[in-house]
């Protein structure tokens, strides 16, 4: 059974008849104390848990979303695979690059300008996607470093 300060504010001394005893101000007065200790003692524990279990939560939510991104990575990777392939690049290129010769002065400027931009775009969704996946993967590692720690406090 757990002390509360409930229980050490109830707590009776008995006095003796063969001695004196103890003084009652003085005992009353470290039970205040130890009331008070207790109180504060039993506030933080559960602040400590309601905190743990907020994080818990958080780490929980965190893990799916590097899920997720992990998925949306491979997702994208793979299309990068795709379009990257031998067999598919020569499609592409066939597609998206055409003969030049075929068009003169602002047509072709387009068209280069359009492959430059559709490079740069996939270039920083790539980098982006990165930075979002080591950023996920810091702040899960800061997570579960405050788990382990309000769970080494618990103990």
């Amino acid at each position: 059974m757990a002390l509360t300060p409930a229980d050490v504010r109830a707590t009776q001394f008995a006095t003796t008849r063969v001695r004196a005893g103890y003084d009652v101000d003085e005992v009353d007065a470290f039970l205040d104390i130890v009331e008070s200790d207790i109180a504060t003692l039993t506030a933080d524990l559960q602040k400590s848990r309601d905190e743990a279990a907020v994080l818990r939560t958080q780490y929980a939510q965190l893990q799916l979303r590097l899920r997720a991104a992990d998925l949306e990575l491979a997702a994208t990777g793979d299309r990068v695979r795709i379009m990257n392939a031998p067999e598919t690049r020569q499609d592409t290129v066939e597609i998206v690059r055409p003969d030049k010769s075929l068009f003169t002065g602002d047509a072709a400027t387009v068209l280069a300008i359009a492959q430059a931009t559709a490079d740069e775009i996939i270039g920083a969704a790539n980098k982006q996607v990165q930075g979002i996946r080591a950023d996920l993967r810091t702040r899960l590692e800061a997570q579960i470093a405050e788990l382990a720690r309000l769970d080494a406090a618990e103990s």
